[in-house]
């Protein structure tokens, strides 16, 4: 008995391959005769079962890499998450006390005390004490900074807002934002004073008219890799004039 396997691949439009296996399965049968002179002959005969099988496979899709050193979503989010933490200006508490929304802090060497409310908490908190525009929604950008400050004696809130880039990406066109986010903020808020301002990874240096544009709006940028980074940051909410 003898097996013989023959496999056919066939595909269609949608990326399915069919393979079809033909299994047959062949038996050889000998028979002896005697011819006139009483010879003994030898016949072989050769019969054959075959089987029929399909089965139907979707190929893999090939993964894609996007190009770029720190390319794609994922990195990007990751690393922007550290970047943020670089740049917290919570390890220049002198104080702090925890409220049910915000928290009331005193950085060090200097005495004015501001409410942190940073993300969701800003539009909680100012609705609270009832110096939220309610008629007006807030846009996509402005609904969560990623750190700001409230000055309530000098009716003064601070937003600062952190990006991470090193490719190019959504983000460098996002500081050209920046002027209606700060007008969009003293509509939500139109009894405060309201200062808008960004701090960057070195990449940004290179959108060059951009940062004039900021420049030109009176909305500060700091550079989150430098040493004096913080202090500066710290500097201007206590003197932003």
């Amino acid at each position: 008995m003898e097996i013989v396997m023959e496999e056919e691949t066939t595909s269609d439009n949608n990326g399915w391959e069919t393979i079809e296996t033909i299994e047959t399965i062949e038996t050889i049968e000998t028979i002896e005769t005697t011819n006139s002179e009483n010879q003994s002959l030898t016949t072989s005969l050769t019969s054959g079962i075959s089987k029929k099988k399909k089965m139907m496979i979707k190929p893999k899709k090939p993964k894609i890499i996007n190009k770029g050193t720190g390319a794609g979503g994922a990195n990007t989010n990751k690393n922007g998450l550290q970047f943020e933490e670089v740049a917290d200006l919570k390890d220049r508490y002198e104080s702090i006390i925890r409220r049910k929304i915000g928290s009331e802090v005193k950085f060090k060497g200097h005495l004015c005390t501001f409410i942190e409310v940073s993300k969701y908490a800003l539009h909680k908190y100012m609705e609270k004490i009832g110096e939220k525009n309610m008629m007006l929604k807030p846009a996509a950008g402005c609904k969560k900074p990623d750190e700001a400050y409230i000055d309530l004696e000098k009716k003064n809130i601070f937003i600062i807002e952190k990006k991470f880039q090193q490719i190019s990406g959504s983000a460098d066109e996002k500081l050209q934002t920046g002027y209606f986010k700060q007008l969009h903020y003293k509509e939500l808020f139109p009894n405060f004073n309201i200062y808008y301002m960004y701090c960057l990874s070195d990449w940004f240096k290179r959108e060059e008219s951009a940062l004039k544009y900021l420049k030109d709006s009176g909305i500060p940028v700091f550079w989150g890799n430098s040493e004096t980074c913080k202090e500066k940051i710290i500097e201007f909410i206590h003197n932003p004039l």
